[in-house]
C-alpha cells in the first residue's frame, strides 16, 4: 500500500514544546518551586540574600531556583544542607537540559516521515477510494482477501496517473492509496519518493510467472534465460542501475524515518526526581530538628522544654516573623 507522507513536523511553531511529554513538563515545574522552596526554608535565617520582605523572599525563592536551569545562580548559599540540596537538583537540571537539547535537535535535524493513512482499515473507516494499476490482479486481492468495497476501486494506467490520483486525494476525485506488486511500487516511489511512502503490511500473493501450451519447446529456452540472467551478477546490477538508480537515494532517507513520537516521559527520569525529592526531604528533617534542638527561644520566656512546646513556640515564632515582614 502507498500513500501520501503528512506534512514535515518541523513546520510547527510549537516544536520545542514537543521533546518531553506534558507530564514530564508539569513534574519539572513542580520540581523547580519545590527545590526553590526548601532552599529558601534552609537559607533565610542565616542568610541576608534570602531576607527582606515576604514579597522579595518569594522572588528571590524562585528565582534562585529557575535561574539554575542556565546555571545563572548568584546567591550565595551557606548551609551545608543547601549544599547537598543544591548539587542534586543541578545534576538533575543537567541531566534534564542535555536530553532536551539532543531531542529537539534530532527532531529539527532528521526528517520524520509519517504516513497520513496507516492501514486498510482506516482505508475503509473514512471511507477512501483505493487505486490500483489496470488489468492487474490486485483488484481481486482488494475485494476478496481485503474486503474492500468494489465501487470504491479505481483503476489507473501509469505513475503519472497514481501521483494525480495520490496528490487529490479521496476527498478531491482522487484515491487515499494505491495499492500495487512489489516491483511497480518500488518502481513509482523511485519517481516520487519524496512525495509517497508505503504503509501497512506485504500481502503475500501467487506471485508472477510464464505459462506456455504443455509440451512447448520454449520452456527449457525461456528456463534457462531466466537463470542466466537472475545468476548473473553483471547483468542484474546493469538492470538494477539501468531501473532502479533513483530509488537509493530514497532507501538513504527511508532509513532516518520514524513514525513513534520521540517526547521523553516522565518514567524515564523518575529515578532523577526520587532521588532529589529524597534529599530535599531529608534535609528539612535534619533542618528542623536541629531548629527544635537550638536555643533559639533563649531570648523567650519559656521554661518548659517538652518537644510540643518548642513546636508551638515555633509555629508562633514563624508566624509573628512572617507578620512582621508583611508589615
Amino acid at each position: 500500500m502507498v500513500v501520501k507522507i503528512k506534512d514535515d513536523g518541523r513546520k510547527n511553531m510549537w516544536i520545542f514544546l514537543k521533546p518531553l511529554s506534558w507530564d514530564l513538563w508539569l513534574t519539572t515545574g513542580v520540581a523547580f518551586i519545590c527545590t526553590g522552596l526548601v532552599v529558601w526554608v534552609l537559607e533565610h535565617r542565616i542568610n541576608n540574600e534570602f531576607g527582606g520582605s515576604a514579597r522579595q523572599q518569594v522572588g528571590t525563592a524562585f528565582w534562585f531556583s529557575f535561574s539554575t536551569l542556565v546555571f545563572a545562580h548568584r546567591e550565595k548559599i551557606i548551609s551545608n544542607l543547601s549544599r547537598v540540596v543544591l548539587i542534586i537538583w543541578i545534576f538533575v537540571v543537567l541531566i534534564l537540559t542535555q536530553s532536551y537539547t539532543a531531542s529537539l535537535a534530532s527532531m529539527l535535524t532528521v526528517q520524520r516521515l509519517q504516513p497520513t493513512v496507516v492501514d486498510v482499515n482506516e482505508l475503509k473507516k473514512n471511507g477512501d477510494f483505493v487505486g490500483y494499476e489496470t488489468g492487474s490482479f490486485v483488484k481481486d486481492l482488494l475485494v476478496k482477501q481485503l474486503d474492500l468495497d468494489e465501487s470504491k476501486l479505481k483503476n489507473y494506467g501509469t505513475a503519472e496517473e497514481f501521483d494525480e490520483a495520490l496528490s487529490k486525494g479521496s476527498q478531491n476525485g482522487g484515491v487515499g492509496a494505491i495499492f500495487g506488486t512489489q516491483h511497480c511500487v518500488e518502481l513509482f516511489l523511485a519517481k516520487y519518493c519524496n512525495k509517497y511512502m508505503t504503509a501497512g503490511p506485504t500481502y503475500k500473493t501467487d506471485g508472477l510467472g510464464f505459462a506456455f501450451p504443455q509440451g512447448s519447446p520454449l520452456v527449457a529456452y525461456i528456463s534457462r534465460a531466466i537463470l542466466s540472467v537472475t545468476e548473473n551478477k553483471l547483468k542484474m546490477d546493469a538492470l538494477e542501475q539501468k531501473y532502479f538508480s533513483q530509488l537509493k537515494p530514497c532507501q538513504i532517507g527511508s532509513e532516518r524515518t520514524t513514525i513513534s513520537s520521540d517526547s521523553l516521559g516522565l518514567y524515564s527520569f523518575g529515578g532523577l526526581f526520587i532521588i532529589t525529592a529524597v534529599a530535599s526531604v531529608c534535609s528539612l528533617i535534619i533542618y528542623f530538628t536541629e531548629f527544635l534542638q537550638s536555643p533559639w527561644n533563649a531570648a523567650h520566656t519559656v521554661h518548659d522544654s517538652s518537644v510540643w512546646s518548642r513546636i508551638s513556640e515555633l509555629v508562633k515564632y514563624l508566624m509573628a516573623n512572617l507578620l512582621h515582614k508583611v508589615s
